[in-house]
């Protein structure tokens, strides 16, 4: 499943849109195409209509026109790839390493909540987080920086990474508050004390899945942006 396609094997496929409101449509007559077993399963998750066509997807299928759509994922895919190029650049190896074979897959195929049960954030939230905290590499920022301080982590190093280049903008703090929502926000345990804080810190207190899922891939995002043209710019300034 992707952004825009949804198949099964080599049996059947069908093109998708989400919407302004976060439902996935499909046309009625791609629908037609499968079979009475499949059209069964896709009527049984059938809900009212709400919000409006994705304009992308409208310009591409009814005007023929050029367009794209929103895709929040593959902007934070990409922004991973260029933020682990920019520091390899830099330190001689990336900061965000390459995935194990499981992780990969599992980032690859990442998508977000499509219902509004609570629940629904708990397993994306654990692969973005395996994949952008557990993915950090320390060895070259322990290189870097001279060696590591006395329990300093992953998080810790590229704090103090990010600081000697300049950073003004706390862009690990993005990262601290993912990882404490695993431990401690709703994830492992969904009813713990420290839920609601969690939930603040990682700014999507009140939301629903689909809206907080947006909210963190974009914040995610936003940090490895900026994180890339911070190294970017020392690695310019180093030449």
């Amino acid at each position: 499943m992707t952004a825009n396609r949804i198949s099964c094997l080599d049996l059947w496929g069908l093109d998708i849109g989400t919407n302004t409101v976060g439902l996935v449509e499909v046309y009625l007559g791609d629908l037609g195409g499968l079979s009475e077993a499949e059209q069964s399963h896709w009527l049984a998750h059938n809900v009212q209509p709400e919000g409006a066509m994705d304009e992308g997807r409208f310009r591409r299928d009814f005007l023929n026109q050029w367009a794209s759509s929103p895709d929040p994922i593959g902007e934070l895919r990409r922004a991973r790839t260029r933020a682990a190029e920019a520091t390899s650049a830099l330190l001689g190896a990336p900061v965000w390493r390459y995935l194990d074979t499981q992780t990969s897959r599992e980032f690859e195929a990442l998508l977000g909540p499509t219902t509004n049960d609570p629940s629904t954030i708990a397993a994306p939230t654990i692969i973005l987080t395996k994949a952008l905290v557990d993915g950090i590499d320390p060895k070259p920022l322990k290189k870097y920086l001279g060696g590591a301080q006395p329990n300093e982590r992953s998080l810790s190093l590229l704090r103090r990474f990010l600081a000697e280049l300049g950073d003004a903008e706390n862009s690990v703090e993005a990262f601290t508050a993912l990882q404490g929502f695993r431990s401690a926000g709703g994830v492992a345990h969904l009813g713990g004390s420290g839920a609601a804080a969690a939930r603040q810190n990682l700014g999507i207190d009140g939301m629903t899945p689909q809206k907080a899922f947006l909210t963190i891939t974009g914040r995610l995002t936003a940090a490895l942006q900026h994180i890339t043209e911070l190294v970017e710019a020392a690695d310019r300034a180093k030449a």
